[in-house]
């Protein structure tokens, strides 16, 4: 037992020196260049550890496109044929360019076959000048809008502020890598999140630098991780059973050596 408690200090010590961002049995679900044979695909689901992670695009009749190191993007050429579907750019979460819902963003909906934590949501080609984003949809209902980190910085050098951005849950992402970092939000078995592409429009006298313009974004890919409590008990569980073990074993050893 002494070995045991030993064992679980040390564990609980290392959970306080790296910090709240520390997940036992996190899964990187990484959607890039044909890694899960997705493309073309109307929905599918992705195994990585003890995680499903299900995948739908929209609107209905889309495809996944799978085909870049950049990311997941989605095929919405089956329904909407226009030149914002060229082969490029079904490999990019876009406006879509014609139909009756011309204007809305493409989007994939997701869920997994456990609960636990959603750690972290990764992308590629946010751009900050052109006030590209994502909005994710909750499954409580709430929502949060996912931005480039510099687009304040971008508005600060044209002489606007943040107030320009009127869009509901506004969220910064972390670094110039285009992922969010420590979004810590729990969900149950089949619970439901939304990403969709968007672009918000420019205010007045605004002008993106070097005349740049909104070309679409990917989604990266995803992290989750058990819920914390359910993860300790786990390990201890286990850790007790091994010491059990162990001293059954010794128990059963020194019996054997008794005249």
């Amino acid at each position: 037992m002494v070995r045991l408690r030993s064992q679980i200090l040390s564990f609980f010590g290392g959970l306080l020196a790296v910090g709240s961002h520390v997940s036992l049995g996190a899964e990187f679900f990484q959607l890039t260049s044909h890694q899960h044979g997705i493309t073309g695909a109307p929905s599918a689901t992705l195994t990585q550890g003890g995680y499903e992670l299900s995948l739908l695009p929209s609107p209905a009749g889309s495809l996944l496109n799978e085909t870049s190191s950049g990311g997941l993007g989605i095929d919405s050429s089956p329904i909407v044929r226009t030149e914002n579907e060229s082969p490029t750019r079904r490999s990019f979460f876009n406006l879509l360019g014609g139909g009756p819902s011309a204007g809305a963003g493409e989007s994939a909906t997701f869920s997994f076959n456990r609960p636990g934590i959603l750690q972290s949501l990764h992308f590629d080609g946010v751009k900050d000048e052109t006030f590209e984003h994502f909005r994710l949809n909750l499954p409580s209902g709430g929502v949060l809008t996912l931005m480039d980190y510099e687009v304040e910085t971008r508005l600060q050098e044209q002489g606007f502020t943040l107030a320009a951005i009127t869009l509901p849950g506004l969220t910064f992402l972390s670094d110039g890598n285009d992922d969010r970092l420590g979004l810590n939000i729990p969900f149950n078995a089949g619970d439901q999140f939304t990403l969709t592409y968007g672009e918000f429009p420019y205010p007045p006298g605004y002008a993106p630098r070097g005349g740049e313009s909104p070309n679409g974004a990917r989604w990266e890919g995803v992290v989750v991780s058990p819920e914390p409590a359910s993860s300790v008990l786990a390990l201890v569980a286990s850790l007790l059973v091994a010491c059990r073990h162990r001293r059954d074993s010794r128990r059963c050893k020194h019996q054997s050596n008794t005249p």
